[in-house]
């Protein structure tokens, strides 16, 4: 027994060294450039200042496959262009591409602790010893801001076609138990805290999200006149029978997106700040509201501009609280993307249509918009010409 538990652990000390000695490292030196005009000396706090901030390119060595050496803070070199911050390092990895963001700091000045918002950027390994200079970059980096008068989040989920990205599989619309929300702020839940399971709602690391009907769910949050407001990254879940046991029970809620990958919105100071959302889909439906006087009739106006390519506005009023629906169509009446499935108070509001965005990408041609409550119905016609 002694003698075949030795050859079994010979074995698998082979196999691992084996496997060990095959994997190739591969090193890039690498330039990158960041753009900061944008944020240089605006915005609240006096937004990035060249002489108590710094701007560093963070993450590619996280995976543990990785290593960094160089200098990650940046730097600016071209004194005729003071936005423009550079780095160079020397990245080695045994993969085939490696993930990254840029950062600000001090990170209590910046939303986000100082990381970009939106999804991981990715360095694609070239060939060894290669020396690549990235595209210049504009970071998805932003400064806090003041709310002047007090102002009203709301939150809506469309959840029709909803998958759960462990398996693959339909979420069953009439068998929701709840949906929830994790984000950066303590008003949208904890990304980083909690246990991505039910228990989380009861320790405040997860927000609940109010049904409206099987397919919506929204979130409303306010905020009191001078509140410091952040950029908005956040996560649903979904919770339904079974959806605790898969994954094997690891953050089994996490049902959404993957790590590094979130929603995400800029807030500004409307007094209120709509974000329509598509689970699964990290790309938010623009939707504003212009004015909050009472129109005195439904009506939906022709978009602009028109012919479009690639973005058009289409703006709506309602004189009354409605469940509105604004629905883009091709003309063989099938749906091609949902702008506003939400309930809205009285107002005027205009929705951006991106045919880019749209699922499989759209060719020129007439295409349908048309709004609908328990009220009113209409449709138009618009040209998108490529």
């Amino acid at each position: 027994m002694k003698k075949q538990l030795t050859i079994i652990l010979f074995v698998a000390i082979s196999f691992v060294s084996f496997s060990q000695q095959n994997k190739i490292t591969t090193t890039n030196t690498v330039i990158f450039t960041a753009d900061i005009s944008g944020i240089i000396g605006a915005g609240y706090g006096g937004a990035f200042d060249p002489l108590r901030d710094s701007l560093l390119v963070e993450g590619l060595d996280r995976d543990g496959e990785t290593t960094v050496i160089g200098n990650r803070m940046m730097s600016n070199v071209d004194t005729l262009n003071p936005g423009i911050y550079t780095t160079t390092l020397l990245v080695s990895s045994t993969l085939d591409s490696v993930r990254w963001k840029f950062r600000a700091g001090p990170y209590y000045l910046f939303t986000n602790a100082g990381w970009e918002t939106g999804t991981d950027r990715w360095f694609v390994m070239n060939f060894d010893s290669s020396i690549v200079s990235l595209n210049t970059i504009i970071p998805r980096i932003n400064t806090f801001i003041q709310l002047v008068t007090g102002a009203h989040l709301l939150l809506t989920l469309n959840v029709s076609g909803a998958i759960n990205r462990y398996n693959g599989l339909t979420i069953p619309l009439n068998e929701i138990e709840f949906i929830g929300m994790k984000g950066n702020a303590e008003y949208l839940g904890s990304l980083t805290e909690g246990c991505w399971c039910a228990d989380d709602t009861s320790n405040g690391t997860m927000k609940s999200l109010r049904k409206i009907n099987d397919s919506t769910w929204n979130f409303h949050h306010e905020f009191p006149i001078g509140t410091l407001i952040d950029t908005l990254e956040y996560q649903f879940c979904i919770m339904y029978p079974g959806a605790d046991t898969i994954n094997g029970g690891l953050n089994p809620l996490a049902n959404e997106f993957s790590v590094g990958i979130n929603h995400n919105y800029i807030l500004n100071n409307e007094y209120v700040m709509f974000i329509n959302n598509i689970f699964g889909t990290t790309t938010p439906v623009s939707v504003e509201l212009i004015d909050s006087n009472i129109p005195n009739s439904f009506k939906l106006e022709q978009n602009y501009p028109n012919p479009f390519n690639p973005t058009t506005k289409i703006r709506y009023s309602i004189p009354q609280y409605s469940s509105v629906t604004l629905k883009v169509f091709n003309l063989l009446g099938e749906e091609i993307e949902t702008l506003v499935n939400s309930e809205q108070s009285a107002g005027v509001y205009e929705a951006t249509f991106n045919a880019s965005s749209a699922k499989g990408g759209l060719s020129s041609g007439i295409y349908f918009y048309s709004l609908q409550t328990k009220d009113f119905t209409l449709t138009k016609k618009m040209i998108l010409i490529r």
